[in-house]
């Protein structure tokens, strides 16, 4: 495993690095699409929900992953002599702190229960069919003919319109975490595009985008039903759902992989991709400051103990998807002010209250930007007071829905939480 998680490593960086190397996504090019007014999608993909060794359950099993650790530390001591002499030394410590920090058995056993649940349950190719279909994104270029299920795209238009591409959308959902004891987890998925002629016999251009979110401790990650986990991914299928008609059809520029490097001792890499400039904004990265460089095994108040190698997302069957039908509120139940009671979970952040106003179901201004959906669903992004005074506003990317004329949802970032919003 840790040869395979080295070797990509390796892979990607010779990638990112090559001169000449082809970034993921590009525009279609203009020859090809300029005279194309309408497309039509299928989606189809799997889903990676194995979570069984997430995390340390247990003393014992905190002692044993801390000692991996704190070998692995000393074996990248960069000379033969200092890796003879820290090893040992890295294991014992990293053992005992392993041990010490390691949540007990119920603890872990429920969040990897409450993780893998919500890998399973969730449709994600419907999520990704519906904000694709309700995505404004492609301009000039119809894009709201997007079916579930591989090769299942229709030729015209529900309005008996010609298409003049078929897409063929297949995407990779997985967690990926760093640090082995109490690890921070985040959501990964990888969609790739097939733009094929109307007749599929002729294959146009092809891209692929990879998405993670924001990494959270495993624990709250999971706690209420994996509430912040599931609005981790429906925020996953809200972003791409803008950038892929948005960069094949409006973009002039490619979107290029970055590596993010994760708190590992064998400097382990993950390939994500920047969303910060799409129109809505809602690929906006929240705000975290500068941390002291990380130790092994930081104290548990930290949520960071072991690294743990990054997994490279594993197909897996893809799972039947079940159509949701999405019952568009009236324009009249969105605009309008809103109040907004927000509490926060986390220790950087105040909970607090503000008033919102949409007009055109979009309300904006210098605390953020909130959009909702025709069928209901909410996202977008805000800005949050810090605990400390003098400190830098936070941003957090916001997810929720509309229902019975309340919203409700969840906040995802550096500060994470829950809202409910009403008409006063």
């Amino acid at each position: 495993m840790k040869r395979a998680v080295i070797a990509g490593a390796a892979s990607l960086m010779a990638a990112l690095t090559a001169g000449c190397a082809e970034p993921p996504v590009k525009p279609i090019p203009e020859a090809v699409r300029r005279s194309v007014t309408a497309a039509s999608a299928d989606v189809s993909g799997s889903k990676n929900s194995d979570t069984s060794k997430l995390g340390a359950s247990g003393t014992d099993e905190g002692g044993r992953l801390g000692a991996l650790q704190g070998a692995a530390m000393g074996a990248n001591s960069g000379s033969l002599l200092g890796m003879l002499v820290l090893m040992p030394v890295g294991a014992a410590v990293g053992g005992a702190k392993g041990a010490a920090e390691a949540r007990p058995a119920e603890i872990v056993d429920e969040t990897r229960s409450n993780l893998r649940l919500a890998l399973q349950d969730t449709d994600f190719t419907e999520l990704l069919r519906r904000r694709l279909a309700t995505s404004k994104a492609a301009g000039a270029t119809d894009f709201s003919t997007v079916t579930s299920g591989s090769a299942s795209a229709p030729l015209a238009t529900s309005a008996g319109t010609p298409v003049g591409h078929v897409i063929a959308l297949e995407y990779r959902l997985q967690l990926y975490s760093e640090y082995l004891v109490n690890p921070l987890i985040g959501v990964y998925v990888q969609v790739t595009a097939q733009v094929q002629s109307p007749d599929r016999r002729q294959l146009l251009h092809s891209a692929t985008w990879s998405y993670c979110s924001e990494r959270t401790e495993f624990v709250q990650a999971a706690a209420n039903n994996a509430a912040l986990f599931r609005a981790q991914i429906n925020q996953a299928a809200t972003i791409l759902g803008e950038a892929i008609p948005h960069d094949l059809y409006v973009s002039r520029q490619p979107r290029t992989l970055k590596a993010k490097q994760l708190n590992a001792p064998a400097s382990v890499y993950i390939a994500c991709m920047d969303f910060s400039d799409l129109p809505s904004r809602t690929g906006e990265q929240p705000f975290i400051p500068a941390s002291p460089t990380a130790i092994p095994l930081a104290p548990a108040a930290q949520s960071q103990s072991t690294p743990t190698p990054v997994v490279v997302p594993t197909p897996v069957a893809a799972v039947a998807p079940t159509p949701v039908a999405a019952v568009a509120p009236a324009p009249g139940g969105v605009d309008g002010t809103w109040q907004m009671d927000i509490q926060v979970s986390s220790t950087f952040c105040l909970s607090q209250s503000t008033s919102v106003t949409f007009a055109n179901r979009t309300a904006e201004g210098p605390w953020g930007k909130l959009q909702v959906a025709p069928g209901g669903e909410l996202s977008g992004w805000m800005k949050l007071k810090p605990l400390a005074t003098g400190s830098i506003d936070y941003l957090v990317n916001v997810s929720g829905r509309l229902e019975n004329g309340s919203m409700a949802g969840s906040l995802s970032g550096r500060c994470s939480g829950t809202f409910t919003m009403r008409k006063p």
